[in-house]
């Protein structure tokens, strides 16, 4: 494997390497890289996901992954630039690229995630449009990922919009915006279902 002798590559720095070399803390595997710096950085900089269970355990109890995104780049673990320097990055979930790259797991695709929720019936418990919508939601997550079906825009956008405004949908098919929220938290469970409850 090839190495570059820099401590601190910067995101565009990361991404431009030639032959996508990396710095003699990143070593490179294929089909996927592997970092054992960022276990390293979480370990001494983020205790709270020094282990794989401590980490599967922050990230099943956070309400929204979006926060644990957030203190992941606060000690300098910046996802996107990961994403751009990984083969195939595009195919996983920014969960399963943690996984692989500070603990050495196996990731899976947001597709599979997404099927293996289909697969278990999930949406049985949802009629008419909430079901749409929540099935909607989790299509949205296999093309795109965690953090689009989080965003409060993404209702304003096809194919949620034939379902009314995003007002519309929270009140009107699911009753409120707790209820909402609470049907979102139960997706987001879902996806992660059989990772959390290894832990």
């Amino acid at each position: 494997n090839k190495v570059v002798d820099m401590c601190v590559l910067s995101k565009d720095d990361f991404r431009n390497l030639p032959d996508r070399m990396a710095c003699p803390r990143f070593f490179i595997h294929t089909p996927y890289f592997q970092h054992p710096s960022v276990l390293r950085t979480l370990q001494s900089d983020e205790p709270e996901f020094a282990t794989l269970d401590e980490f599967l355990q922050k990230w099943s109890g956070s309400q929204r992954k979006r926060v644990v995104l957030d203190e992941l780049s606060r000690v300098g673990i910046e996802v996107d630039a990961l994403r751009d320097s990984i083969p195939s990055a595009s195919q996983f979930d920014v969960f399963d690229l943690l996984l692989h790259i500070a603990y050495d797991q196996k990731p899976l695709t947001r597709r599979e995630r997404a099927n293996r929720v289909k697969k278990r019936n999930y949406f049985a418990k949802y009629g008419g449009q909430a079901r749409a919508v929540l099935e909607a939601l989790l299509e949205k997550y296999a093309e795109n990922g965690i953090v689009d079906i989080e965003d409060a825009k993404i209702l304003e956008l096809p194919p949620f919009s034939q379902f009314g405004t995003k007002t519309q949908i929270r009140r009107e098919i699911f009753g409120g915006n707790d209820a909402f929220s609470l049907a979102l938290t139960e997706l987001e469970q879902a996806l992660y279902e059989s990772d959390s409850t290894a832990a």
